[in-house]
C-alpha cells in the first residue's frame, strides 16, 4: 500500500486487511471475518475489533472502522496494488491495438509473486480471496496474450504464454491460444500433438482441452492409426508431476531429424527414480510422430522374475508387426525385425533392461527409434550403437511437494504443507518413496501425515515407513534389494561399508581407506548401478535412502569389520586435517602420530591446505558429530582441535564453538591435563571472537586452572594472554597490562620467543588503546622481530597491523600505508580472508586521507570481495559507508 509492503508481524492483521480490501465495496460482516480468520472455531466477537486495532497500529492513518458488526475500510484506489491492477485492466479495454497491449502489460506488472500463499496464512480460510485474485489475474493474462497476437507479435507471445499455460494448465483459453500459434507457425499436426501432450501431463478434468484438441485433429496431416498399428504402452496412471525439462530433452533426442541411424536413448537412474514413468509418458506424447506404432516390452532385468530372453521378445514383436522371419534363429529374427522397422517410424520402448547384451538384438532399424530404461549405465550401447545416455535424477523440492499435494488435496495440504516439505526432504525426492507416502495418506485423516513424518525421522527404520503392505510395487527396500542382488560380493560389501561414512561426500582416497584396499573396480560398479554418484571427479555422494539401506547391510557385518572400517575413516580424516593444519601453522603441537601406510595429503602452501579443507569441511564436521555420538573421544577432541585453525581463518567461530564443546568433554576423559587446557583455550578464543565474553572468560579460567594443576607453566602463560585479551576487549586496560606482563615474564623464563612475542604484541595493543604511541611502537617492533626469528607469519602480520595503526595515529600516513600493505600481503598468503579484509579497510582509510583516492578504491574493492565471499554483512556495510564517504570507519585491528 502507498508503494510499500504491508508489515507482516501479525498474520491475523494481515489476513484481516486482505479480507476487507477484497470484500465487495470493502465492507464485510464480523461473522464472515470470523469464518475466515478462525475457521471451525467459536470466538469472542471482540476478537475482530482486537485485530482491527492491531492493524491500525501497524498502518497508522488507515481508515478502518467497525460499526454494527461490520468492518469497513476506506482508501484511495491508487494506494493498493490490486486496485491499480483492476483499474488498469478496465482502462486497457477502452483501447485497441498496441496501446491495449501495453496497458495490459503495465497492469500485470503490479503482480509480484503469489499473494496470500505465505506459510503464516495457511491456518486461515482465504480460499475465496485466493480464487478471486487468481481469476482476475488469469483473465487479464488471457486478454494480454490475445492483444499480443492481435498485434502480430507471435515471437513476443511465446514466453509469457508458456509461463501462463504452466501456471493455469487447465484453462482452455490459454491452451487454445498456444495451439493456434503452433498451427499458424508450424502445422496442425504440431498443434494437435501439443494439446495431446498437455492433456497427458496435466489431465483434462472438465473435458475442455479435449474439445480444443478436436479442432486440430480433423486437419492433422500425420498418418492415422489403423488396426495394424500397435500402441502397446502400459495404461497411463495419474499425470506425471514435473519432469518438463526431462521430457523436452528426451523428445529432442528421440526425434532428431539429423540422425540417419535409429535413434536410441538410454534412460538410467537409481531404483525408484521414475525411469519407466518418464519413458512411457514421453512415448505417449510422441505417438503421432511415430505412425508405425509403439512397441513395448518389460525385459524384467531387475525384479522377482528372471530376465526375458531377447529371442522371446523378438518373436512377439515380429508377430505384432505381421512379419515371418526366413529363419527362426536369433540372427534371423534380428535381421527380420530391423528390416521390418527400417523406414517405418516405429518407437520401441524397452523397459528395465539388465544389460546391453539383452537390449542390442531388440533395437529397430533406421528411421525408427528406441528408448531403453535400466538401473545401470549401458556403456556398451553408448559406445557401439551411439546411444544417447540420459541420467534421471530424483525430483526437486517443488515437484516432490507437488506430487504429495496431489494425493492430499487442497484442504489437507493447507494444514500440512510444512510436514509435506519435510517428508519430501527426508525421502530425497525419490518418486517411488513419494508414491508410497501418497498411497499411505490418500484416504487417511490429516493426522496420519504427521505420524508418517515421525516414522521417517527415525533413520534406522525409515525404509519400514516406505512400504505398503501387500503391494510389492510400493516398497523402497525391495526395489533397492533388486539392485543390491545384482552386485558382485565385493561391491555389495563396499556398499555396506559406505554406510559407516557419514558423508555428505567421500573422496576416492577415503573410499580406499574405508575398504582397506584398492577398490576402484567396486566403486565403478556402484556408480554404474547408480547406487553411488560422482558429481565431481573422484568425489562421490550417496542418496539418503541408499545410505539407510546400506546401514541395514552393515548391521549384518561382523562387529570387528565395521569398527575397524570406522576407525580407518576417523584416522584418515584426522591425519589429513592435521597435515593441512601443519601447513597453516608450522610447529603447532598436538599428540597426533603418523599412521604407517595412510594416504595423507601434502599441501605445499597454506592455500593448498585451505582448498583441501574447503572441500572436505562438510565431511569432517559430519565425522566430528559421528565421533561424539559414538563416544570416540580421541577423535572428538583431536579432530576438532586440528580443524580449529581453518575455522578461525574462515571466520567459522560458531562452528568452532559447536565442536570444541564436546571436545572439552572428550579431552577431560582421555587427554592429559595440558592438552585439556589447550582445548579450553581454543574454546575461549572462539567465544572471544563471537564476543561472548562471559563464556570466553569461563573457558579461559578453566584452562588456567588445568595448566596450574599440571604444572604446565607455558599453558599458564597462554592462559594469562587469553585473559588479557578479554580484559582489553572490555576496556579494562590496567588488568590487561598486568596479565600480558605476567605472560611475558613466564615466556622469557621458559626461553619461548614466540610466546614472548605474543605477550609483547598484547602490551603494544594496550599501550595503543591508552594512546601511549611510543611504548606501543617499542613493544610491537620488538614483537615483530621475535616473530621474524621464529618464522611465525601470522604473528608478523598481526604485529605489522598494530604498527600500522600506531603510525596512523601519529599522523605518519605514508608509513602506515606501507606497513598495512605488507600485513595485507602476509594475510593473503595465509588465506586469512577476514584479517586481510579488515586490514584492507584500514589501509583504504589511510590512503584516502593521504590523498591517494584511486589506491583507496582498489583496496576497498578487494575488501568488499572478501567480505562478500565470507558473507560478512557488517564488513560489507562498513565498506559501503566508506565508499559513500560517510566518515572515518577505521578501527584498531
Amino acid at each position: 500500500m502507498n508503494g510499500r509492503d504491508v508489515p507482516t508481524r501479525s498474520p491475523l492483521a494481515w489476513a484481516l486487511l486482505a479480507v476487507v480490501i477484497l470484500a465487495p465495496n470493502q465492507r464485510i460482516s464480523h461473522l464472515e471475518i470470523e469464518k475466515r480468520l478462525w475457521p471451525g472455531q467459536r470466538v469472542n466477537r471482540n476478537r475482530v475489533r482486537d485485530v482491527s486495532r492491531v492493524l491500525r497500529e501497524m498502518l497508522p492513518g488507515l481508515a478502518l472502522s467497525n460499526q454494527r458488526l461490520y468492518c469497513e475500510i476506506q482508501l484511495e484506489r491508487h494506494q493498493v496494488d490490486y486496485f491499480r491492477f483492476v483499474d488498469g485492466v478496465v482502462e486497457a479495454k477502452r483501447w485497441t491495438g498496441r496501446d491495449r497491449m501495453d496497458k495490459l502489460r503495465q497492469a500485470l506488472q503490479e503482480w509480484e509473486g503469489d499473494p496470500l500463499l505465505d506459510s503464516d496464512l495457511e491456518k486461515f480460510d482465504l480460499c475465496w480471496e485466493q480464487e478471486l485474485l487468481d481469476r482476475h489475474r488469469r483473465d487479464a493474462t488471457v486478454d494480454y496474450l490475445t492483444a499480443i497476437l492481435d498485434c502480430g507479435e507471435q515471437v513476443e507471445f511465446r514466453v509469457p504464454a508458456r509461463s501462463a499455460v504452466k501456471r493455469w494448465p487447465h484453462d482452455s483459453r490459454l491452451v487454445s491460444l498456444m495451439a493456434e500459434v503452433l498451427a499458424d507457425t508450424d502445422s496442425e499436426n504440431r498443434a494437435w500433438s501439443f494439446v495431446a501432450g498437455h492433456i497427458a501431463e496435466h489431465g483434462d478434468p472438465d473435458g475442455d482441452l479435449t474439445e480444443v484438441q478436436a479442432r486440430f485433429r480433423s486437419t492433422n496431416a500425420g498418418p492415422q492409426t489403423t488396426s495394424t498399428v500397435h500402441r502397446q504402452l502400459p495404461a497411463p496412471g495419474s499425470a506425471l508431476v514435473g519432469r518438463a525439462a526431462e521430457r523436452r530433452t528426451l523428445t529432442r533426442l528421440l526425434t532428431d531429424p539429423q540422425r540417419a541411424a535409429a535413434q536410441v536413448v538410454v534412460v538410467t537412474g537409481m531404483p525408484g527414480v521414475g525411469k519407466t514413468r518418464l519413458a512411457c509418458a514421453c512415448a505417449a506424447e510422441l505417438e503421432e510422430r511415430f505412425p508405425g506404432g509403439t512397441l513395448y516390452a518389460d525385459l524384467n532385468g531387475y525384479g522377482p522374475l528372471p530376465p526375458e530372453e531377447p529371442a522371446q521378445i523378438l518373436g512377439r514383436m515380429l508377430l505384432d508387426l505381421g512379419v515371418t522371419p526366413p529363419t527362426k534363429t536369433l540372427d534371423g529374427m534380428i535381421t527380420a525385425f530391423r528390416s521390418a522397422t527400417t523406414g517405418r517410424s516405429v518407437l520401441v520402448v524397452l523397459d528395465n533392461a539388465r544389460n546391453s547384451a539383452q537390449v542390442r538384438p531388440l533395437l529397430p532399424g533406421a528411421g525408427s527409434a528406441a528408448v531403453v530404461t535400466s538401473r545401470i549405465r549401458l556403456d556398451s550401447l553408448i559406445a557401439r550403437e551411439g546411444a544417447h545416455p540420459f541420467i534421471l535424477e530424483p525430483l526437486g523440492d517443488t515437484d516432490a511437494v507437488a506430487l504429495l499435494a496431489r494425493a492430499l488435496g487442497e484442504s489437507r495440504m493447507r494444514q500440512a504443507r510444512h510436514l509435506v516439505e519435510e517428508i519430501a526432504d527426508l525421502v530425497g525426492g525419490l518418486p517411488l518413496a513419494l508414491a508410497v507416502v501418497a498411497a499411505r495418506v490418500a484416504t487417511r485423516p490429516a493426522e496420519a501425515i504427521r505420524a508418517i513424518r515421525n516414522e521417517l525421522r527415525a533413520t534406522k527404520n525409515r525404509l519400514d515407513a516406505l512400504a505398503c503392505k501387500h503391494d510389492t510395487d510400493l516398497n523402497v527396500r525391495l526395489a533397492l534389494s533388486y539392485s543390491h542382488s545384482g552386485l558382485t560380493s565385493a561391491a555389495a560389501d563396499l556398499l555396506g561399508l559406505l554406510a559407516l561414512h557419514p558423508g555428505p561426500t567421500i573422496s576416492l582416497s577415503a573410499l580406499t581407506v574405508l575398504a582397506g584396499r584398492n577398490c576402484e573396480d567396486e566403486v565403478d560398479e556402484l556408480v554404474t548401478a547408480h547406487l553411488l554418484n560422482e558429481p565431481v571427479f573422484e568425489r562421490f555422494t550417496m542418496h539418503d535412502l541408499v545410505r539407510v539401506y546400506a546401514g541395514e547391510l552393515v548391521a549384518e557385518f561382523p562387529t570387528d569389520t565395521a569398527s575397524e572400517a570406522t576407525g580407518r575413516v576417523y584416522e584418515f580424516l584426522l591425519q589429513n586435517t592435521w597435515a593441512c593444519d601443519q601447513a597453516l601453522v608450522p610447529g603447532r603441537e598436538l599428540p597426533i602420530s603418523t599412521t604407517p601406510g595412510m594416504r595423507v595429503v601434502l599441501p605445499q602452501t597454506p592455500e593448498d591446505a585451505m582448498a583441501w579443507l574447503d572441500v572436505e569441511y562438510p565431511t569432517i564436521t559430519a565425522v566430528l558429530r559421528m565421533a561424539a555420538e559414538q563416544g570416540a573421544d580421541r577423535y572428538t577432541w583431536l579432530l576438532a582441535m586440528a580443524l580449529s585453525t581453518y575455522q578461525w581463518r574462515r571466520s567459522r567461530f560458531a562452528d568452532a564453538d559447536r565442536y570444541l564443546v564436546p571436545a572439552t568433554e572428550a579431552a577431560e576423559r582421555v587427554a592429559d591435563l595440558p592438552d585439556q587446557a589447550m582445548v579450553y583455550r581454543m574454546l575461549a578464543g572462539s567465544r572471544w571472537s563471537l564476543k561472548q565474553y562471559p563464556k570466553a572468560k569461563g573457558a579461559q579460567l578453566r584452562a588456567v586452572s588445568l595448566s596450574s594443576q599440571a604444572g604446565d607453566r607455558r599453558g599458564v602463560a597462554y592462559g594469562h594472554i587469553g585473559m588479557a585479551a578479554l580484559h582489553l576487549d572490555e576496556d579494562e586496560h590496567y588488568a590487561a597490562d598486568i596479565e600480558y606482563g605476567k605472560a611475558r615474564l613466564l615466556f622469557r623464563e621458559l626461553s619461548d620467543p614466540l610466546g614472548e612475542a605474543d605477550a609483547l604484541r598484547g602490551l603494544g595493543q594496550v599501550a595503543l588503546a591508552l594512546h601511549d604511541f611510543d611504548r606501543a611502537f617499542r613493544y610491537c617492533s620488538e614483537a615483530h622481530g621475535l616473530y621474524e626469528q621464529t618464522n611465525d607469519v601470522n604473528g608478523q602480520a598481526g604485529s605489522l597491523a598494530t604498527l600500522g595503526r600506531v603510525h596512523d595515529l601519529r599522523g605518519e600516513l605514508s608509513r602506515a600505508a606501507a606497513t598495512y600493505d605488507i600485513a595485507v600481503s602476509l594475510y593473503r598468503n595465509m588465506t586469512r580472508d577476514s584479517h586481510e579484509a579488515r586490514t584492507l579497510v584500514l589501509l583504504a582509510d589511510v590512503l584516502r586521507r593521504d590523498g591517494r583516492a584511486a589506491e583507496s578504491r582498489t583496496a576497498l574493492a578487494r575488501a568488499r570481495a572478501l567480505y562478500k565471499n565470507l558473507e560478512d554483512r557488517s564488513g560489507l556495510a562498513r565498506v559501503k559507508k566508506m565508499v559513500e564517504g560517510a566518515g572515518d570507519y577505521a578501527s584498531p585491528a
